[in-house]
């Protein structure tokens, strides 16, 4: 009897159950039926503003960084080793030939006092010896002798003369001195760097990189611009590297620059914009029309779907150069297309859209009511 009742009992709970679980069952199913038979919630447009693509002058650009070069530009270094007595101050513009450093040559100019008083008595020596010869006074070796001591001693005035020069350092050029850590007084080894000269010219250098694919276009006596923090200057290109760079492909380009603005100095970077290739007209877009998604560029077209309601439809495209506040299309996009600026980051492809304030005054002609169908 126990065990009657143990498996009665459990019947009934798996009776309850199942019973339960199918009455909730048909209430789901009932609730979802309605869900569908209920119409539709209606489409709520959104708001956005339009304008037509237009036309513009495009050529294919690069933008790349140049570094300011100065036509003529050297370090400074000594020959000859010494003692500093003079050197020109730091930042100071020099001129061709003046004097910028001078080490101690007290002891070469001592030596070539000696060495023009022998240079007088070998001539004399010479001159007596070659009239004692005339008179079968003395051989010709004794000549022969007498005019090489003179050429030593002439010789040996050239060459204190030259040490001494070596030891005056002038400048090459017109140029300005950069910082200099060497004074007075220091001792300088032999080819020791002094000091930075800047020529000073009417026109400068701009070297940088240009990438392969825009290499084959770019030619000496093109015109490039600069632009840096104050202005936007034209310059020309110079001369072109005989060869590329073999761990980017870029190949270097020097542009010169005349006259020559006071803020640029060596070294200095400025921004080189590069147009390369033939003039064409493309397609242009306003800024805020351009959306960007992981592997593509699109904008969206206004347009009108079968019950004749204004939608917006997504159209791939290739986008090319900002110039100004728009952006050329190089494809995908025809000129004077109704798209859709103000309010495209709300829309999905196939979205019903309503045209906001003196937007409102914009017509779409016939040809255009089925863009993006």
């Amino acid at each position: 009897m126990n065990r009657l009742a143990v498996w009665m009992g459990s019947f009934l709970v798996i009776a309850m159950v199942i019973g339960i679980g199918g009455t909730l069952g048909w209430i789901k199913y009932t609730e979802i039926a309605a869900a569908a038979a209920a119409p539709e919630p209606p489409e709520n447009p959104i708001v956005v503003s339009v304008k037509s693509s237009t036309t513009i002058d495009y050529r294919y650009s690069t933008t790349v960084i140049g570094t300011v070069l100065a036509p003529r530009s050297i370090i400074l270094s000594n020959e000859l080793a010494g003692t500093v007595t003079y050197i020109v101050k730091s930042g100071e513009q020099v001129a061709e030939n003046q004097k910028l450093v001078e080490l101690d040559a007290s002891v070469e100019r001592a030596r070539l006092i000696s060495a023009k008083a022998r240079l007088k008595m070998s001539e004399s020596t010479l001159q007596r010896t070659r009239l004692a010869a005339k008179n079968r006074a003395v051989s010709e070796l004794e000549v022969e002798e007498a005019e090489s001591a003179n050429s030593q001693a002439a010789a040996e005035i050239i060459e204190l003369e030259a040490i001494i020069a070596k030891k005056t350092l002038l400048a090459p050029f017109p140029s300005r001195i950069g910082l200099c850590n060497t004074h007075i007084g220091q001792f300088l080894a032999s080819g020791s760097q002094i000091v930075t000269l800047q020529s000073l010219e009417d026109f400068i250098y701009v070297d940088f990189m240009v990438p392969q694919s825009a290499a084959d276009f770019v030619e000496v006596g093109n015109e490039v611009k600069l632009v840096d923090e104050q202005e936007t200057l034209l310059a020309t290109i110079a001369a072109i590297d005989a060869q590329a760079d073999r761990s980017t492909r870029n190949l270097m380009v020097r542009a010169k620059l005349s006259p020559v603005p006071e803020h640029l100095l060596p070294g200095d970077s400025v921004r080189v914009f590069v147009e390369y290739g033939p003039a064409m007209k493309t397609a242009a877009i306003p800024v805020k029309a351009l959306r960007r998604a992981p592997m593509k560029a699109f904008v969206y077209v206004a347009g009108r779907d079968d019950n004749r309601k204004l939608r917006a439809y997504e159209r791939t495209i290739e986008v090319g150069q900002m110039i100004g506040d728009k952006f050329s299309v190089l494809s995908g996009l025809a000129p004077r297309v109704v798209v859709i600026a103000d309010g495209s980051f709300k829309l999905h492809d196939g979205a019903l859209i309503v045209l906001a304030g003196p937007a409102k005054a914009v017509l779409l002609p016939a040809d255009r009511e089925t863009v993006g169908k």
